[in-house]
């Protein structure tokens, strides 16, 4: 008896307890909150006209298409290729700078031809060299062109009579010349050369003095500098008694 009533008290309390839940929570139905409306005016932002411009420069090309090879890149590229199968070598690079170098030296020695070509053009007269003249060939393109008939005495009073240095030897010469085939010492032909001549003269002193008068010709006539008048009278002395021995 006294069990049955202890266990009804104890379900009579729970289910007291358990009526009311809402005691223990605040109720927000009658709470009230206040918004505030933001009244100011609103301006709405607008993009300057052409604002697109400003964003066209490279800077901002952020689709960047891949450059195309020139004749001349593809022709580097094509030999550092071959280069690197020929060789047998490890790295693009490595063909790339030795390709770099060949055609560097090509480029050079180009130079270095068209500038030698250049200056012997320039120095170069009759067939002379730059640094050392060869054998001269004597042609003839002016009034002692006819060696055999041509008053050399005229040519040579007329040249120095205007001036002409380096022409008065070149006439001094040739009448010498004139001189020694009327002699029978050499025979006269237009395509010969100093030492064409030189051999065929028997006398040791005439191939001395004829040597001797052969360079004061080349030196004044094909050195194309001024000739002072010391040199000239020099020169004429050693002509006219050469030419003075074979009359």
């Amino acid at each position: 008896m006294h069990k049955l009533l202890l266990v009804l008290l104890m379900l009579t309390g729970i289910s007291i307890n358990a009526q009311d839940p809402e005691e223990d929570y605040v109720s927000v139905a009658d709470t009230t909150y206040t918004v505030q409306i933001d009244t100011s005016s609103i301006e709405v932002a607008k993009f300057p006209p052409n604002f697109k411009s400003k964003y066209s420069d490279a800077d901002f090309e952020y689709d960047v298409q891949p450059e195309e090879l020139n004749f001349w890149d593809r022709f580097m590229a094509a030999l550092a290729q071959w280069l690197r199968s020929f060789l047998d070598l490890a790295t693009e690079e490595s063909s790339m700078n030795i390709a770099s170098n060949i055609v560097r030296l090509i480029a050079i020695a180009i130079v270095v031809v068209v500038v030698y070509m250049i200056v012997k053009m320039v120095l170069n007269k009759e067939g002379k060299w730059i640094f050392s003249p060869p054998r001269k060939a004597i042609r003839f393109e002016d009034a002692a062109a006819d060696v055999k008939n041509a008053d050399f005495e005229k040519l040579v009073a007329d040249s120095k009579r205007l001036g002409e240095h380096r022409l008065t030897i070149r006439y001094y010469y040739l009448w010498m010349l004139q001189q020694m085939a009327y002699r029978g010492i050499i025979t006269w032909d237009a395509e010969k050369t100093n030492s064409d001549y030189l051999r065929e003269i028997g006398n040791e002193d005439q191939r001395s003095r004829f040597s001797y008068l052969s360079y004061l010709y080349d030196y004044i006539w094909y050195g194309e500098f001024p000739v002072d008048e010391k040199t000239f009278n020099k020169a004429v002395d050693a002509f006219e008694t050469s030419i003075r021995s074979l009359r």
